[in-house]
């Protein structure tokens, strides 16, 4: 029997950055198997990350039994350890996980971190490889590139089934799998509650996990609710409440109590168990001679229960059918076939809102030909100041445009970090002197103050006062030109780019071409990032190394570049294939304009505040040096 997974006064995991109106407390019981649901953008998969170590949480406590998931202070915690080898975390396509040669290899930096024996190793590899149909040894040697996408799926549960992890963490384990890997990862989720072992599953789809889950917990906008399979069936207004399509099982059911067929609700609703009430029901009423009876009753009880579970969109001709279903299988009649399922919409909330809203604010609402403009007018006076006042106005400016984008500091400073490094150590290097070199010695009238180091050493304040002051400006201007593109849409800057640059087609300058790789590089360097995280969690996830999110020690670094390699190789093919579907370079083809920019006042305006600050700086430089 493992530790039970708990959660104490968790109080922010959204995606949108919002807090929970109460902390999350939760204990994910040992040998029970949980489901997380939820719309899209609520947190589940940021929650799961944040269980599995991948993500530090901004509050909040996490612990496996009586041991603490973080260690250290606060603003330097690490996973711990020994907690991470006993959890095993999946994510949403665990294929992309593999990265080594052979099965064989990946077995091998799977069960590296537990320091098994070479017996014990053979036998859990062994043991795992059940999953796959014929001779174990078979597979070892084979390529996992060259597996279809199925047997990818099942390689990657059989590494988690030879890690024996405590808890289980997996995130959308049934998209795209077929029967027979369902069949066997629902078995292999029952041998681990015999065992006593836990699973967290997030998912989409919880129709026939819900049959096996012993609790669930949903999260929606700022609040969560938590309880039992039983219980969430008897909740009726808790799915349009979170935005989420009921299950079929849950509106067969209430169909049939509002009939008089009385279904037992042990844990949730079971076939075996609603066929036999149904037969009851059946020899009952046929008994009674009141079969006309029950059907009118099935037929008039519809619209009580839609209103109790109320289901929209495309799915509602569905449950209607399966309503007629139910009642031409009680008169004997052969129900008609039923149409194939369509997910309902989810409820539009407030996304619609903060979509519209965060499309207008910033620099996203103005021509991007304006906000060049006015990145060619601010650089200039930021690039010309030569005294400490104007690099403070500079700075000033800098914050300003940062604070209107609406872009959070950090999220702005990310991209300049290496260049803020390079500034800081090259302007320690340009200050050092060693006695007897060509380097300024102290007393001379180009050093300005001198402090002595060790080892016949010098530090020369003045030129690495200057230094600093020269490397800082271009990374005030470099910030500056970040959240000015950020806000750009890329299909917006390819159509800017196409227009200001028009002229230039008159002597032969290829503007389209050019347009349409600057419009794909700023629309890929953020795609990029994202893909360098992702893969440093996954190569966390299976390395077990206690580093801080985010962070990839040396020696890791082949577990991470050769899956991101490989992912970007797949990003580019599909790019290929749509341009070659959207005719792009063909010579016949003319290029289709769905839109065109116009400047309108709001632009005007923003161009003549650049320029006003441009005058400012300008005349702030000619003053300090008057």
């Amino acid at each position: 029997m493992s530790d039970d997974l708990i959660i104490r006064e968790l109080t922010s995991f959204t995606t949108n950055g919002n807090r929970l109106s109460n902390p999350l407390n939760h204990q994910f019981h040992a040998g029970t198997l949980t489901l997380v649901l939820g719309r899209s953008g609520t947190g589940k998969t940021m929650l799961l990350e944040m269980l599995s170590g991948l993500r530090e949480p901004s509050s909040g406590q996490i612990n496996l039994g009586s041991t603490s998931l973080w260690t250290g202070t606060s603003k330097r915690r690490k996973p711990n350890r020994q907690v991470l080898l006993r959890l095993g975390t999946a994510f949403q396509h665990p294929e992309q996980q593999l990265f080594a040669n052979t099965i064989k290899e990946e077995f091998q930096y799977t069960l590296r971190p537990f320091k098994l024996s070479h017996t014990e190793s053979n036998q859990r590899i062994q043991h795992a490889l059940r999953l796959f149909p014929g001779e174990p040894e078979s597979w070892l040697e084979r390529d996992p590139f060259q597996l279809s996408g199925g047997q990818q799926r099942r390689l990657s549960l059989a590494l988690l089934q030879a890690a024996a992890p405590d808890w289980l963490l997996l995130d959308e384990p049934t998209a795209g799998i077929d029967a027979e890997g369902a069949t066997l990862l629902y078995g292999q989720l029952q041998q681990r509650k015999a065992e006593g072992l836990g699973t967290i599953i997030v998912t989409h789809d919880p129709e026939a996990l819900l049959t096996i889950a012993d609790s669930v917990l949903i999260l929606y906008d700022d609040t969560f609710w938590q309880g039992s399979p039983s219980e969430l069936a008897e909740q009726k207004s808790i799915w349009s409440k979170v935005g989420l399509a009921p299950p079929v099982q849950l509106n067969t059911l209430n169909l049939l109590q509002a009939s008089g067929i009385p279904v037992p609700i042990t844990s949730w609703p079971d076939a075996e168990a609603t066929a036999a009430a149904i037969k009851s029901a059946l020899t009952v009423h046929m008994a009674a001679g009141t079969l006309e009876k029950l059907e009118e009753h099935t037929t008039m009880d519809y619209n009580s229960t839609e209103a109790s579970y109320p289901v929209h969109g495309p799915m509602a001709e569905q449950v209607k059918m399966q309503v007629q279903g139910t009642s031409d299988c009680i008169t004997g009649v052969a129900p008609g076939p039923i149409a194939e399922s369509t997910p309902a919409p989810m409820p539009a909330g407030n996304h619609a809102s903060d979509s519209m809203h965060a499309e207008k604010s910033g620099f996203r609402a103005y021509d991007p030909r304006a906000v060049w403009v006015v990145y060619m007018l601010i650089s200039p006076g930021i690039l010309v100041q030569t005294h400490w006042f104007g690099w403070i106005a500079a700075f000033i400016v800098t914050l300003a445009v940062i604070r209107y984008a609406r872009i959070p500091l950090m999220e702005c400073l990310k991209p300049a970090a290496g260049l803020i490094v390079f500034t800081f150590i090259a302007s320690v290097l340009s200050g050092l002197a060693v006695e007897g070199a060509e380097a300024p010695l102290p007393g001379s009238e180009t050093s300005g103050t001198m402090w002595t180091l060790p080892f016949n050493l010098g530090f020369a304040v003045s030129p690495a006062v200057e230094t600093f002051f020269r490397l800082s400006i271009l990374v005030l201007i470099m910030l500056i030109g970040f959240v000015l593109l950020s806000g750009i849409n890329h299909l917006r800057l390819k159509r800017g780019l196409e227009q200001g640059l028009h002229w230039l087609k008159r002597i032969r300058v290829p503007v389209e071409p050019f347009a349409l790789t600057a419009s794909l590089i700023i629309r890929f360097i953020p795609m990029i990032i994202d893909e360098w995280q992702r893969f440093a969690r996954i190569a966390a996830a299976r390395g077990k190394y206690p580093f801080r999110p985010g962070q990839i020690p040396i020696f890791r670094m082949r577990m991470t570049m050769i899956p991101i390699l490989i992912s970007l190789l797949r990003l580019g093919e599909t790019l290929s294939l749509i341009l070659i579907v959207r005719g792009v370079g063909r010579a016949d083809s003319k290029p289709t304009i769905a839109f065109r920019l116009r400047f309108n006042r709001y632009d005007y305006r923003l161009i003549a505040a650049a320029a006003s600050i441009l005058l400012v700086l300008l005349m702030l430089n000619y003053i300090i040096l008057a």
